[in-house]
């Protein structure tokens, strides 16, 4: 796969997937969005991106159904190096043998899962050079941090 080469508005990304995902009956009642973002591009693929990021979404979403005081918090910065996203929810966190296997194709922890969600976002963000570090703690809630390396100029 050839590098991706196309400027992308991350805020626009998260913009588009809170539309997409606002409406969904799995929401628990009183669900809480919060948003810290700045305009900020990165070079990639913006559908691909999109899958990548909403499926974290989602997974979010998911692990938080019957939590009281479901929350769900993305922000974005940069820092001298990296474009900085971070996707925090307060869902039912995951032990350290999920953890370790998450990204592995077909393991999943949910009855219909087919374990290809997260899969595919390690996928997608590795070609686009990002690094992922997942921190998580049952019972507490999981934050999914993805730094992109910064281009110059843009």
């Amino acid at each position: 796969t050839k590098s991706p080469d196309m400027v992308v508005n991350l805020k626009q990304i998260v913009d588009e997937i809170h539309m997409m995902t606002k409406g969904r009956p799995d929401l628990t009642a009183g669900f809480q969005w919060s948003f810290d973002l700045r305009d900020v591009n990165i070079l990639g693929h913006h559908e691909k991106l999109k899958q990548a990021l909403l499926n974290i979404v989602i997974n979010s979403i998911q692990a938080m159904q019957d939590r009281p005081n479901a929350s769900l918090a993305i922000s974005l910065s940069q820092e001298a190096l990296y474009t900085i996203i971070k996707i925090k929810d307060s869902g039912c966190g995951m032990n350290e043998d999920t953890k370790k296997k998450m990204f592995e194709p077909f393991h999943t922890t949910k009855s219909k899962g087919t374990g290809l969600g997260l899969a595919i976002t390690h996928k997608i963000l590795e070609m686009h050079k990002a690094q992922i570090e997942v921190l998580s703690e049952p019972g507490v809630g999981t934050e999914f941090i993805i730094k992109f390396p910064l281009v110059k100029g843009l």
